[in-house]
């Protein structure tokens, strides 16, 4: 299994690729509209957290007002990758950016729990929710 990590900027512009054999599932980002949403695929432990880290780190400067952390099939989030996403809320704010989170899971919304981030972040169903439509 591979893990492919696509980020884009505006539709169909594929900026880079990165593999990794060692890990199942996948992550991407893409723009739709102002927003920036990123599908995290399969478990998200602390070998795929630098791989987070830098995606959330090339949120465009401009023109982005949320991004959205798609978790509806991720199976397993790290008590780091948590931790890390609290950080990351935080920072994005300071720029005016809202980190948004998508989740379904009561697995992934219980380790949120258990490091004391979820109660940071809004509760979203739905990708349409979270985009606000």
């Amino acid at each position: 299994m591979s893990t492919k990590i696509v980020v884009r900027s505006g539709v169909g512009r594929i900026h880079r690729y990165v593999y990794d054999k060692r890990r199942p599932g996948g992550r991407s980002v893409a723009m739709r509209g102002s927003c920036v949403v990123m599908a995290v695929d399969g478990e998200l432990d602390l070998a795929g957290l630098p791989e987070l880290c830098a995606a959330l780190d090339s949120i465009p400067e401009h023109g982005c007002r949320a991004v959205i952390v798609d978790f509806r099939t991720t199976r397993f989030v790290g008590i780091r990758a948590a931790i890390a996403l609290g950080e990351f809320k935080t920072k994005l704010a300071e720029r005016g950016v809202d980190l948004r989170l998508v989740s379904g899971h009561a697995e992934v919304d219980r380790v949120l729990d258990v490091v004391g981030v979820r109660a940071l972040f809004c509760y979203y169903a739905s990708l349409d929710d979270a985009l606000g439509r």
